[in-house]
């Protein structure tokens, strides 16, 4: 038998304090306080209302107020969002109507690209306001000092959280005759969506994700050996790693909760010592609550990290070079324990085959800062320069004991001319590192680049900025809002 319903009649929640719960949803949403009963399975709790002026089904939220009870938590199996319907021209008015009250909110979009104003009451229950159009119901019009034009019209969705799809998804689509409206798994009666969250905060379904997709690798760190260029790859295999493991996940598949800060986890594996579990714990204290970006070591260059201090080398130096052909040889000190990315194999670092691939040749950057007077992402795309080529093969290099590295990234590189002169210029350590921290300009500089190189509109550009340097710990969920172009 198919139900075949015709959009949600209502909605029932817990809440702690009654007069807080009426407070908020009659002055704060505007919603009319309808009908006040008590629950007659505890007399004790009053059962709250809120309706249009009739009481029509998919206007009616109600709530079982418990002093005292617990603040719930998002998680499997429940619904974890109740969405209203307000005039899509009506969302600034909200903004601005919530903000003078003290209320919490961010614009976004939802699974039918609808904006939607996502605040919370209280309780920390999650509530949507979604713009839409044509939507006639009268509502709640005109009540709690919310002008006619702009008031809730009613219920528009609830938000389904599951940590496995299918058993839901077949009684919603089976039993109640509601249609799968595509990839975002929104499923919906008509005009009225039921979204099913698939991996948002789903705790147990990503522990398990993670578990699993650790097992995908053996951890090792040689992908950049012997010249593979696999490295550059690595995004679109996260990226596929990550699809795998979350469809695993959902089919009943499980993985180990200790792929981290467990003993045979990464950071103990990379640490090597018996205290690596107990110090990566330690450091995810402050998790969310510290701004630790500022203390991140940032890249001046679109190549490796290693070869940063030789392009810094190569731009201090007092030699007149009037052309690449000038110059009779370059000698470079390479930190021991860089060698193996940077330098072997030295004949495949000075002539790689592909320009993406000289991102980790120390020859071919240090050639191309010369011939070319700079490094960008342009210069690693295609085939490699000639040019550049010709002069790597006049560049050699030799292990440095004592360099300072890890805890340093020095250079130290030997100039020397057709004509006999010759010129030596070290780098204590990379440019951005902690030793050398950049300033808010550099920092500033360099995102604007990427911002470019990504699209990113001037005004999406000038709104980041303003967030993130106003103030001394920044929101990084107005993200959500700013990364559109």
């Amino acid at each position: 038998m198919t139900v075949n319903p015709h959009g949600i009649h209502h909605v029932t929640a817990i809440a702690r304090d009654p007069q807080q719960n009426v407070d908020f949803y009659t002055k704060a949403l505007g919603l009319r306080l309808v009908k006040q009963t008590v629950n007659f399975d505890a007399p004790h709790v009053w059962h709250l209302y809120y309706g249009d002026e009739a009481g029509s089904p998919s206007s009616i939220l109600t709530f079982f107020p418990w002093p005292g009870v617990a603040k719930g938590h998002d998680g499997a199996g429940m619904t974890s969002a109740t969405a209203f319907s307000v005039p899509t021209e009506s969302l600034g008015f909200w903004a601005q109507h919530l903000s003078a009250l003290g209320i919490e909110s961010t614009l976004t979009t939802d699974a039918a690209s609808q904006d939607v104003l996502e605040l919370r009451d209280h309780d920390g229950m999650r509530l949507q306001l979604v713009g839409t159009t044509g939507d006639a119901r009268s509502g709640w019009d005109g009540v709690g000092d919310i002008p006619a034009e702009h008031a809730v019209r009613g219920l528009h969705a609830v938000e389904l959280s599951e940590s496995v799809i299918d058993p839901t998804a077949q009684m919603l689509q089976d039993l109640l005759g509601m249609n799968h409206s595509g990839e975002n798994a929104s499923l919906r009666p008509k005009e009225h969506p039921i979204i099913l969250l698939l991996c948002r905060k789903k705790p147990r379904l990503l522990l398990n994700a993670v578990g699993i997709a650790a097992s995908f690798s053996s951890g090792n760190f040689t992908f950049l050996h012997e010249g593979a260029s696999v490295k550059a790859a690595q995004p679109g295999i996260a990226a596929q790693g990550a699809i795998s493991a979350i469809q695993l996940a959902r089919g009943g598949v499980t993985g180990a909760t200790g792929v981290f800060e467990g003993a045979g986890g990464f950071f103990g594996l990379y640490a090597r010592d018996e205290t690596a579990s107990e110090r990566f714990s330690a450091s995810l204290a402050s998790m969310g609550s510290e701004w630790l970006i500022t203390d991140s070591a940032f890249k001046e260059f679109p190549c490796c990290h290693y070869i940063h201090p030789f392009i810094e080398a190569v731009g201090r130096g007092k030699l007149d070079i009037s052309s690449p052909e000038d110059i009779a040889g370059i000698r470079c000190r390479v930190p021991v324990g860089q060698e193996a990315i940077i330098a072997i194999p030295w004949e495949r670092k000075q002539s790689p085959m592909r320009a993406n691939e000289a991102r980790w040749s120390l020859p071919y950057v240090v050639a191309l800062r010369l011939v070319t007077g700079g490094v960008s992402i342009e210069n690693f795309e295609g085939t490699p320069n000639p040019d550049v080529v010709a002069l790597a093969k006049r560049i050699t290099w030799e292990p440095w004991s004592d360099s300072g590295y890890p805890e340093r990234f020095p250079a130290e590189i030997q100039i020397t001319l057709r004509d006999g002169s010759s010129e030596s210029i070290v780098v204590a350590d990379v440019n951005g590192n902690r030793t050398r921290p950049w300033g808010i300009q550099q920092v500033v500089s360099k995102f604007t680049k990427n911002a470019e190189l990504g699209g990113l509109s001037d005004q999406n550009r000038d709104r980041i900025l303003e967030a993130f340097l106003q103030t001394a710990n920044p929101d990084i969920t107005v993200l959500n809002n700013l990364v559109t172009p």
